[in-house]
């Protein structure tokens, strides 16, 4: 068997030694520096992103706390806008509640008038119809001893009142 020969063992150790030491040296020296590059490459880049990545982080809480800031603000300008309508509304209501009493009232006293007058109308129709009775028992009956003075009297005073 040619792979136990003695003879060949010492340039085959030879041979597997510098196959060995250049592959030895071509990973030790290319391969392993290139994907060494590579993965600082890679670290650097990953680095960097979560640099920005935390930048962003702190950029968008300053944003957040800025628009929560703003948003409250918003809200306690809404509330004093809507206190001020509520004001403007209420004046406005009282106002109107006092121009619709104020027209009630007006209403009521021209009422009160007009009722006033169709009294006296209704008294002034209720005297002119006693005189006409009395006038008129008067001329039928001038001299009955029954008809008071008094009615006499009292029909001259409506005569000379309705003709002046």
């Amino acid at each position: 068997m040619p792979q136990f020969d003695t003879a060949t063992f010492l340039p085959q150790i030879f041979w597997m030694g510098v196959c060995l030491l250049s592959l030895y040296l071509l990973v030790a020296f290319f391969i392993v520096p290139y994907f060494q590059r590579i993965k600082n490459l890679r670290m650097n880049q990953i680095e960097s992103l979560l640099e920005k990545a935390d930048h962003f982080r702190v950029e968008g809480e300053l944003i957040a706390q800025k628009i929560q800031d703003k948003i409250h603000e918003a809200h306690l300008l809404g509330e004093d806008y809507v206190e001020k309508e509520i004001t403007v509304c209420r004046a406005q209501i009282n106002a109107r509640e006092v121009e619709a009493g104020n027209k009630c009232k007006e209403k009521l006293e021209a009422v009160r008038n007009k009722i006033a007058r169709d009294v006296e109308d209704r008294k002034e129709q209720v005297e002119e119809a006693v005189y006409t009775l009395a006038a008129s028992l008067i001329e039928k009956l001038p001299n009955f001893p029954l008809v008071p003075a008094k009615l006499r009297s009292l029909t001259q005073k409506i005569g000379e009142k309705r003709d002046a």
